[in-house]
């Protein structure tokens, strides 16, 4: 039995000459506005970082407290997120939250755009699952920054990794996570 080739829609991206060689900064840019609309449903101001900081995209603000937030977006099944090799080090800044944004053709130059929020120690969950040797002796998140310090001091290459957004469904539009974390009680 033959095996049914998907449909590839057509991406105003893919075909636009110059835009083209650009278009992977313009699907961060609408992960990066879209991000900032959805959280403005919710009264939380948001301002994207000027030249986009190293571990965050974006600042939010409400109830006298701000918040973190790194912003990935991409139009493929699968976001690189390179966590532990950008995190290998815990004294490097964190962002509290990501929002990993999925924008794809759905007809012809038509778009959807889903948005998954995760605070960022579940999105190091989440890696620890897809990572973990326990064959290796990597079970936990300190064992894969080890793993990343050795492949960084004997200049070695380290894969990339990134989510899966069939995984994490669950964390879809969940906007209210920030909302809540910068109206809680908690400092």
């Amino acid at each position: 039995m033959a095996k049914s080739k998907k449909t590839v829609y057509k991406d105003i991206l893919d075909k636009n000459g110059d835009l083209s060689d650009q278009k992977n900064y313009f699907i961060n840019r609408v992960g990066e506005f879209g991000t900032i609309a959805k959280l403005s449903r919710y009264g939380i101001d948001a301002f994207l970082t000027h030249g986009n900081k190293k571990s965050y995209d974006i600042v939010a603000t409400a109830n006298k407290k701000s918040v973190k937030i790194q912003v990935k977006a991409t139009k493929e099944d699968s976001v690189p997120t390179r966590f532990f090799q950008t995190y290998f080090d815990v004294s490097i800044p964190s962002p509290e939250f990501w929002v990993l944004v999925h924008s794809y053709a759905i007809k012809d130059e038509i778009y959807q755009d889903k948005y998954y929020v995760l605070r960022h120690s579940q999105l190091m969950e989440y890696h620890v699952i897809q990572l973990a040797r326990p064959e290796l002796g990597i079970n936990n998140a300190d064992d894969l920054r080890a793993r990343e310090q050795f492949l960084r001091k004997n200049k070695m290459k380290s894969g990339v990794d990134k989510v899966f957004f069939k995984d994490i469904s669950e964390y879809e539009d969940k906007f209210k996570e920030i909302f809540d974390f910068l109206h809680s009680e908690i400092i």
